[in-house]
C-alpha cells in the first residue's frame, strides 16, 4: 500500500508531514521499521547516513544466511502476513514520484 493511501496529497498533508507525520509501516519486520523511522527522524542530524544504511543492510544480508537468524525469521514472518498489493483506496489520491508545487508551503513558512 502506498504511503498515505487515500489521503489527498495537498498542502494540508504537506504541512502534516513537515510537522512530523510519517507513513505507517504495517506488517513490516521490526528491524526494518527501526531503520525507516531512523531515516525519517525530524532532526536531520539524527538521520542515518548512507554509509550506516549500507552497513546495516549488508549485515542483514550476511545474517540471513544463518538458519537461526532473527532477521531472517522476521522477514519470513512478515512475508507470510503481508497482504497482496491492492489497488489504491482512491486512485485520485494515489501518488508516485511527481513534481509538487511547494510554493504555498514556502510562502506559509516565510510568513
Amino acid at each position: 500500500m502506498a504511503a498515505f493511501d487515500g489521503i489527498p496529497f495537498d498542502t494540508n498533508l504537506q504541512f502534516k508531514i513537515i510537522n512530523g507525520k510519517k507513513p505507517e509501516c504495517t506488517h513490516d519486520p521490526e528491524f526494518y521499521v527501526i531503520l525507516v523511522n531512523s531515516c525519517m527522524d525530524n532532526d536531520p542530524d539524527k538521520r542515518l547516513t548512507d554509509a550506516i544504511i549500507v552497513n546495516k543492510v549488508g549485515h542483514w544480508l550476511d545474517e540471513t544466511n544463518r538458519d537461526d537468524d532473527d532477521i531472517k525469521n522476521q522477514i519470513l514472518e512478515a512475508y507470510k502476513i503481508k497482504p497482496e498489493p491492492v489497488e489504491p483506496k482512491n486512485p485520485k489520491y494515489y501518488y508516485s514520484n511527481k513534481l509538487i508545487n511547494t510554493n504555498p508551503i514556502v510562502s506559509k513558512l516565510k510568513s
